[in-house]
């Protein structure tokens, strides 16, 4: 992995001022077709609407930016940057953006959000590139190492589809277990321009093709939770593996093969739930976890073997450890899913003392989810929308987070690269009422 990264981090700590009053807004603009600067200039003229004319300058800034323009990255986040002032600015190209409440898929259309963060935030980008080979320095791994470690820092976490993003994932893992990592894949239409942007007052960010970008954000009144909604639900009951072999082959469940498991559950399925029946022999997926843990992580089924075993999508499958249930996914499934995991979210936030008022939800939803897989639009944002905070993001192509709904950090919190997930990282304001 060191021979792949090179890492950038920004000279200046930008910390909030102990006075401001931390707020956030998201714009959208309409589909404007082979106008990437008009598009730009309307989200920037509803944000600043709804900003006030007395809004301070913001802390932090988004921009998301529709597949169609992705030609136009730099110019737009260029242009975004200079007109909202905002202290840091992070661009992406999405198949699709998300701001305003409303989602736009495969538009010639653009998102910003911008605000301030809770006194004493302190936002601190980072860039990683892939060189094409070299080590990275040891400084540079010491330096990004203390910047993630350092107490209740949380980091949003941004890649291009050629960037090492899931080896940075990796090491922000491992240097700061407790973290909440989340974020997602850029979706550019061509390998021929970068789809990530950063820019920083003080600071020159350029962000390469091949480059994952992150924000390390940490404040004695910020909180970040996450949301992450797999878009799949279980079917039949959780299983215990009682024979592996290579991390990712299954060889048999509590005592039988995978697939005599599988055929008693279509047997019966088919006659109580023909849907689910159905979308397992169409779909096979499987949710896998620890004996420990509480949520399942969705993943695919890569075949079966001759002996009833299961290749699955994972390399940590281990006999005696590893928990696994059959999951089913459609449209009907993503939203129980959806569903069950906000409600799980409202009782983590209601145990951990409810206080932490949310800002912004950062939203990174699968390209495969929004209508084609809800059949109608802004399912995602108005389940997010319901935390009374506006919602910015765009369409990915991948994204990374835990999974289930993290409001506290404890214990190890392990990063994902996941797929038809929507995952969200929510700034809270979690400054003491007066």
């Amino acid at each position: 992995m060191a021979k792949l990264l090179r890492c950038c981090l920004g000279i200046s700590l930008l910390a909030t001022p102990a006075t401001s009053l931390a707020a956030f807004h998201s714009a959208l603009s309409s589909v404007k077709p082979n106008d990437a600067s008009g598009a730009l200039d309307e989200a920037l003229t509803l944000l600043a609407f709804e900003r006030g004319a007395e809004a301070p300058v913001p802390d932090l800034a988004f921009l998301c930016v529709g597949m169609p323009f992705e030609s136009s990255l730099e110019a737009l986040v260029d242009e975004a940057f200079e007109r909202t002032r905002a202290r840091v600015l992070v661009g992406v190209v999405g198949a699709g953006v998300i701001g305003g409440g409303r989602e736009r898929e495969m538009a010639e259309c653009v998102s910003v959000a911008a605000g301030t963060l809770p006194a004493g935030t302190v936002v601190e980008p980072f860039v990683f590139e892939s060189p094409g080979g070299g080590e990275l320095p040891a400084e540079d791994y010491r330096q990004t190492e203390r910047l993630v470690k350092r107490e209740g820092t949380s980091c949003l976490l941004f890649g291009d589809p050629f960037s090492p993003v899931r080896d940075v994932a990796k090491l922000l893992d491992a240097w700061a277990p407790g973290a909440l990592v989340v974020g997602g894949i850029s979706c550019p239409a061509s390998q021929r321009t970068a789809s990530l942007a950063l820019r920083e007052v003080g600071t020159s960010h350029r962000v390469g093709r091949g480059s994952a970008l992150g924000l390390a954000l940490r404040g004695p009144n910020l909180a970040v939770h996450s949301v992450t909604a797999q878009g799949a639900v279980g079917v039949g009951e959780p299983m215990t593996v009682t024979s592996s072999s290579a991390g990712n082959v299954v060889g048999a469940l509590d005592g039988e093969t995978p697939v005599d498991r599988l055929r008693t559950l279509l047997e019966a399925l088919s006659k109580t739930d023909p849907r689910s029946a159905k979308l397992l022999q169409e779909a096979l997926l499987v949710g896998v976890r620890a004996t420990d843990e509480e949520d399942f992580l969705v993943r695919q089924v890569l075949g079966a073997t001759t002996a009833g075993e299961l290749l699955i999508g994972d390399p940590s499958i281990v006999a005696g450890e590893t928990r696994l249930q059959f999951m089913v996914r459609d449209g009907v499934a993503a939203r129980e899913d959806l569903e069950s995991v906000f409600r799980r979210y409202a009782l983590e936030r209601q145990f951990s003392g409810g206080g932490a008022r949310p800002l912004l939800s950062f939203l990174t939803s699968c390209a495969g989810r929004g209508e084609g897989l809800f059949e109608e639009a802004n399912v995602d944002t108005d389940a997010l929308s319901e935390l009374g905070a506006p919602v910015c993001g765009f369409f990915a192509n991948g994204e990374l987070g835990p999974v289930g709904a993290r409001v506290a950090s404890g214990g190890p919190t392990p990063t994902y690269l996941h797929g038809f997930t929507a995952t969200a990282a929510v700034l809270c304001d979690g400054t003491p009422a007066e």
